[in-house]
């Protein structure tokens, strides 16, 4: 699988905020499959492929996850530490993508097991420019 081949998910509970994450990600070159949920309950059902994810044709197991921490019912960190419990989604590149400023919740992540933790830019154009970053480092390798 080539890097510009790996599905991104993305796990925000702002739909609108999900969508201009997939504009910034076409705009700066990745067409990549992508799928949004809306919780941290439904982005489970999306990996372990129950119910309306179970084709995996329709619905292809990730490569990437960028991860709102801040989300009702089940919160982002309890996804992350849910993730990193299960061997299986080990090899999960988890980018959590937040709006908050706060460096406490950035070493929470890491020490949570995420791969890295970005701050949610505030125009499109540094959306674009974060997000090409992200994809080019996680899913092309550092190029």
């Amino acid at each position: 699988m080539t890097g510009r081949e790996g599905t991104i998910l993305i796990i925000d509970d702002d739909s609108a905020e999900a969508e201009l994450i997939v504009r910034a990600f076409r705009k700066s070159g990745f067409d990549n499959p992508m799928h949004a949920v809306t919780d941290g309950d439904e982005a489970k059902k999306y990996l372990r492929g129950e119910g309306q994810y179970l084709d995996r044709k329709r619905f292809p197991f990730p490569r990437l996850v960028l991860l709102d921490h801040r989300m009702p019912g089940t919160s982002g960190w309890e996804v992350l530490q849910w993730f990193r419990k299960d061997p299986q989604f080990m090899q999960l590149f988890v980018v959590i993508f937040s709006g908050s400023h706060n460096p406490d919740d950035e070493k929470r992540a890491l020490e949570l097991g995420a791969n890295a933790f970005h701050i949610k830019p505030q125009s499109s154009e540094e959306y674009e420019s974060v997000l090409k970053r992200v994809a080019e480092f996680w899913l092309l390798g550092g190029l």
